[in-house]
């Protein structure tokens, strides 16, 4: 992951820094800019999977992912386990 300085906060229409993450449904790895360009993307971020609530919103997401890419919306849960 290439690291940048950031002078300020990010701001509201910045572009996202680019993070790279292990990937668990497949072999490699994750990169935001993956999905850059390509389609609007929903990312979920969670504590871990022994939070009961993060399990509930994991399921929610996962069920509500096939809606969302019908209308051209990527997903990407990123979870802290």
């Amino acid at each position: 992951m290439s690291m940048c300085s950031v002078n300020r906060p990010l701001q509201p229409g910045d572009p996202a820094p680019n993070i790279v993450l292990d990937a668990i449904s497949r072999e490699g790895k994750i990169a935001l800019n993956d999905f850059r360009g390509r389609s609007p993307l929903l990312i979920g971020l969670f504590r871990g999977l022994h939070c009961p609530f993060c399990r509930r919103h994991v399921a929610a997401m996962a069920q509500l992912n096939p809606a969302l890419r019908e209308k051209g919306v990527e997903c990407l849960a990123v979870v802290n386990t």
